[in-house]
């Protein structure tokens, strides 16, 4: 019985990783697009723009974490 809750027990944790890869690429995908709007329909150097700058970079931080998440395991 022992080796069945071990069993169990990997399967929860590589189920609780790939929903934490999931959600890392969907906001960090979401991000991304919402500040490359953003950043495209307002003026350079204005203020929506370094928010859309700051959202793009966050988004592509998200999908980096995400995509490196998956390849160190």
């Amino acid at each position: 019985m022992d080796r069945f809750a071990q069993a169990v027990e990997r399967y929860r944790r590589r189920a609780t990783d790939v929903e934490r890869f999931v959600q890392l690429i969907v906001l960090g995908g979401i991000a991304l697009v919402a500040g490359l709007w953003v950043s495209t329909l307002s003026a350079t150097w204005s203020v929506p723009w370094l928010v859309g700058s700051a959202l793009v970079l966050l988004g592509l931080g998200g999908l980096a974490l995400g995509i490196w998440s998956e390849v160190e395991t």
